[in-house]
């Protein structure tokens, strides 16, 4: 970001607080230092922030400082309220993500990496396309984070404030104790006769940033460095279609590799099977779960689990009935029963409370 701002003559800035890797950046024909810079932003979830005449560039994905409460807010005689909250349509949220980038490992060819999809969400995808070069991990990662970002920011509020009330900053966390619940972080600021906030919901993200990890050689053994979790699941039997038609495979690794399955009647001359194009939403449950009633939705019992990357949507009980929010279980013994859920809620980073379950289906 420093290098970017000097090509343009722009010394004058606090870089301290940004995180992420980036190897190189091609310019082309733009002259603008900010059309360079904003994609950049973007893709890295960050914010830059003029202070006094110097910006100020800060990554946001892991703020965890506690939220400023905000007492006291401005009312114009013209205003609505104090706040107003407005909800963006689940059709607004993306699927699925996907980031364009140059892969040095590859002679800086273009290569494509896309998120794990958004169980039961839309056919929507994000598209990023920027000349930057970026490890293969580095590209996944922020494809995931990229969801992430635009899932979590469901709800948005704007308020008013004195115009002298300066410390707020776009980028900063806040709560309204008297406003909607949540946590909400400022992304817009404008000053008149009071300072006008616009701010969007917020989740910080925890566990380490994105880190630059490097491929092996061609000379080295295919399977080094490259350790995917399979689980093969013959599930019960959940709808119309053939028996053999609930035999189900996940596959999850970071980074993640198209993957093949091949399959033999013997224990040997294995052919191909499938492809699978793209990491299962595999999770490990987080606290025991007791067992439950079939044929109803359980209100008293919660499911918790460690999501290993993307998020979950709560659905209505409609909906479930009708096959959304469905998830396989391994239980102790091998066996897999299916749950539906009604409530999905990050209680952390990538710590899931799931609640209202419904009907299970054990195979026997």
């Amino acid at each position: 970001m420093r290098a970017l701002l000097a090509d343009h003559g722009f010394t004058d800035c606090d870089t301290a607080l940004l995180s992420g890797d980036l190897v190189g950046y091609q310019q082309a024909d733009i002259s603008s230092a900010r059309d360079l810079i904003e994609p950049l932003l973007s893709l890295y979830a960050a914010d830059s922030i003029e202070r006094a005449g110097r910006l100020t560039f800060r990554s946001r994905n892991r703020t965890s400082l506690p939220p400023r409460t905000i007492e006291v807010l401005a009312e114009r005689d013209d205003s609505a309220g104090l706040w107003r909250e407005t909800r963006r349509h689940d059709s607004d949220l993306a699927g699925e993500t996907s980031i364009t980038y140059f892969d040095p490992a590859t002679d800086y060819e273009q290569a494509s990496a896309r998120s794990g999809r958004a169980l039961e969400a839309n056919d929507r995808v994000l598209r990023y396309g920027l000349p930057a070069v970026l490890p293969e991990a580095t590209a996944l990662e922020l494809a995931r984070i990229l969801l992430r970002e635009n899932r979590v920011a469901l709800r948005e509020i704007s308020f008013e404030l004195s115009p002298q009330e300066q410390s707020l900053e776009v980028g900063d966390v806040i709560r309204l104790p008297d406003g909607p619940a949540g946590r909400f972080m400022v992304t817009r600021a404008e000053v008149a006769e009071t300072i006008r906030f616009e701010a969007r919901s917020f989740i910080a993200s925890g566990g380490g940033g994105v880190r630059a990890q490097t491929r092996q050689g061609a000379g080295d053994l295919a399977s080094a460095g490259f350790a995917p979790r399979v689980v093969f699941m013959d599930l019960a039997r959940d709808g119309s279609g053939a028996a053999e038609s609930f035999a189900r495979v996940a596959v999850f690794a970071r980074p993640w590799r198209r993957c093949v399955i091949a399959s033999s009647a013997t224990g040997e001359g294995f052919q191909p099977s499938a492809i699978i194009e793209r990491p299962a939403g595999t999770a490990r449950l987080a606290a025991a779960l007791s067992p439950g009633n079939i044929g109803r939705f359980d209100f008293t019992d919660e499911l918790v689990i460690d999501l290993d990357f993307g998020g979950l949507s709560s659905a209505s009980m409609p909906a479930v009935l009708s096959g959304a929010n469905r998830i396989a279980v391994s239980a102790n013994n091998d066996v897999f029963e299916i749950i539906g859920f009604l409530e999905a809620t990050e209680i952390s980073s990538g710590r899931w409370r799931l609640a209202g379950l419904a009907a299970r289906a054990e195979r026997h």
